[in-house]
């Protein structure tokens, strides 16, 4: 069975379906380990902009309880909160998504798999390569947040 890499070729045997080490290169393809660093940052960061946004929400009504009375009902303040947070929240994507991949990725340093990852013999720019596939698939969000 043939399978792509990552360095393009179509690779075969026993390692191909595992997706362990590349014979003909050395290198790798996107692993477990990948996925799970990967999955952390990007959960992270979608987290962290869901906690801002119901900030968004709660302080943006408190703001608007004040101007509600006879011309302008509570229903109307609501709606005006919610149609203004997706612009709020545009603004602060990249805030969020920074704040929530560091507390993703401090939580595997509490945890020690951090060093788990490094004593396996994983290099630092190793364990990098999942954490920037996870900014750029979190870059593309935004930028699609922005677009629609």
């Amino acid at each position: 069975m043939a399978v792509s890499c990552c360095c393009g070729r179509g690779c075969s045997g026993p390692h191909a379906a595992a997706g362990a080490v590349c014979v003909d290169c050395g290198r790798d393809a996107v692993n477990t380990l990948d996925r799970y660093l990967i999955r952390s940052v990007v959960t992270g960061g979608l987290g962290a902009s869901a906690a801002f946004a119901v900030l968004i929400l709660v302080f943006g009504m408190i703001d608007e309880a004040s101007k509600i009375g006879p011309g302008y009902s509570t229903l109307q303040a609501a709606w005006f909160v919610l149609l203004t947070t997706p612009g709020y929240l545009y603004e602060l994507f990249p805030v969020t998504v920074l704040v929530g991949g560091l507390l993703s990725l401090g939580a595997l340093a509490a945890h020690s798999e951090l060093t788990v990852m490094r004593a396996t013999g994983m290099s630092l720019l190793r364990l990098a390569r999942p954490v920037l596939i996870a900014g750029l698939l979190l870059a593309v969000i935004g930028t699609v947040m922005g677009e629609t």
